[in-house]
């Protein structure tokens, strides 16, 4: 499919958390995407996180953060405003295309408590280490 982000709902102002240990750049208001901000690892990895409605204290551009910081609030600003309240998430590693983060963000949801930066897990496998969420309180992953 050609949706490249996966929409995690939660209940309205549900805490969105980075998935990893990083820097913050792009935090700001656009028409489509409403508040959003941009995350990237010290290894060039990039994570984008769309229609939150208000960000955090944190959430400022050239921040550094730490895995599990609270960054923002789910909502549904932006285009998503007929929807229910959900972040929208998307993974780009190196900083290039994204990928589909289903996978991952289904792996992510049966393990916590693992390294911070440990972010990335191959589909299916139980060897890798994992990071723990990516909204505090969520009601489910919607795929593409």
């Amino acid at each position: 499919g050609s949706h490249e982000g996966n929409d995690v709902f939660g209940p309205f102002g549900a805490p969105v958390l980075a998935v990893t240990d990083g820097e913050l750049f792009k935090v700001g208001t656009l028409p489509i995407s409403g508040n959003r901000l941009w995350l990237r690892s010290d290894a060039g990895d990039e994570f984008f996180y769309a229609h939150l409605s208000a960000f955090s204290p944190d959430a400022v551009n050239g921040r550094r953060v730490k895995s599990g910081q609270v960054l923002g609030f789910t909502g549904n600003t932006g285009d998503a405003e007929p929807t229910p309240p959900h972040v929208h998430f998307e993974i780009h590693p190196g900083g290039g295309d994204a990928i589909d983060p289903h996978p991952i963000l289904i792996a992510w949801q049966r393990k916590r408590d693992v390294p911070p930066g440990a972010w990335l897990t191959r589909y299916g496998s139980d060897t890798e280490e994992r990071p723990g969420a990516l909204v505090e309180v969520r009601d489910f992953i919607a795929g593409e």
